[in-house]
Formats: C-alpha cells, structure tokens, sequence
C-alpha cells in the first residue's frame, strides 16, 4: 500500500557530462563521477509484513534508488503471527519466551520474502 511521498535533497555520486571538444557545433562529451546536491523523492510504504518502509529515487543520472525494508519489523510481525510472547525494543528484541524459534524467524528472512513487496 503506497502512502504519501516527500522530496529532500541528499549529495550522492552523480555523473555529470561536459563538452571537451573546442570547435562550435562538435559535440565531444566527457562523463565523469561527481558529488553533487541533487533532489531525491521517498515513496512512504506500509507493508503488512515488512511494516513501514520506504523507495528513495535520486533525480540525477544515474538515478539511484534504494528500498529501505526493516527486518526486526519483519521479525516482530511474524513472532506475533505464531504466538510467541516478547518484549520489544524500539528497533529489536528485550527477551522472547522461544529464543531458538525467534532465531529460526530471523534465520527465514531471505531474498524469497522480498518480491511480494517489490
């Protein structure tokens, strides 16, 4: 379920051309890597199993994208799902009442759960 998107502006290598050639009307273009303050969108998204995440998409060649998912929400989603008890830190685990279950939880996220949020 998309949610509502924001605009920031982050400084992340670009690649920039310029033209070396001398003579008008030649076009002759060098790309190099550059650092650049370039303006960058976040789709907000809230996953029923990931919770919440979010997609950031540079506006700049090359444009980069980056897909944040947080696996102890994933985590955390799936020991409530089984019924084990536990007490939660902001961003994690305090204790939980199967320690080897909740490993085996943490062990199951992999690259398989990640295609039916992309």
């Amino acid at each position: 379920m998309a949610c509502p998107f924001g605009h920031a502006y982050t400084v992340p290598p670009t690649l920039p051309a310029r033209n070396r050639s001398q003579k008008p009307g030649v076009a002759s273009l060098d790309f190099f890597w550059e650092k650049r303050r370039v303006g960058a969108y976040y789709f907000y998204i809230l996953d029923p199993e990931f919770g919440p995440s979010f997609i950031k998409i540079c506006t700049y060649a090359p444009w980069h994208a980056r897909v944040w998912l947080n696996g102890h929400e994933w985590a955390k989603r799936q020991t409530l799902r089984d019924g084990l008890g536990f007490a939660e830190l902001h961003n994690g685990f305090a204790s939980c009442s199967d320690p080897g279950r909740l490993q085996a939880i943490c062990n199951n996220l992999a690259f398989r759960a990640y295609p039916g949020v992309l």
